[in-house]
């Protein structure tokens, strides 16, 4: 697709307590992230992008969260099909309920409210095409 790379995120998380009365927690997330290369030269390139996601959690009470993910990526290849890669971004969550569960907590326990939060993230990794 030339310049544009799209990437595809799912995450599944649960989590029993031994706690007497304490609530399961069950996470669902999916999400994608979009790059665009402003820059290629030789066995690198540097893209800058975004991304959207869904987390819907249960802990007692249902929560979902938007994610909202600003992205800058370097690639270093090591063969036509082989790349390691860097990320760095920032990334917003936007809460219907009381408490954000992955992110910054805004008001842990409370039944309705609307939050806001922000967070630095990276990541590092690699990356295998079939060509």
């Amino acid at each position: 697709m030339g310049n544009l790379r799209f990437d595809l995120l799912f995450g599944l998380r649960f989590a029993s307590t031994n706690v007497p009365g304490g609530n399961d927690v069950t996470i669902f997330g999916f999400g994608g992230r979009v790059f665009y290369v402003v820059h290629h030269s030789g066995m690198a390139d540097f893209s800058l992008g975004g991304g959207l996601g869904l987390i819907f959690a249960s802990a007692g009470v249902s929560n979902v969260n938007v994610d909202i993910e600003g992205l800058g990526q370097a690639r270093i290849f090591l063969a036509p099909n082989f790349c390691f890669m860097g990320t760095l971004g920032l990334a917003v969550a936007i809460t219907d309920k009381g408490a954000i569960l992955e992110g910054p907590v805004i008001a842990q326990g409370a039944k309705t409210g609307f939050g806001i939060g922000g967070e630095l993230l990276g990541s590092i990794g690699f990356a295998y095409f079939f060509k």
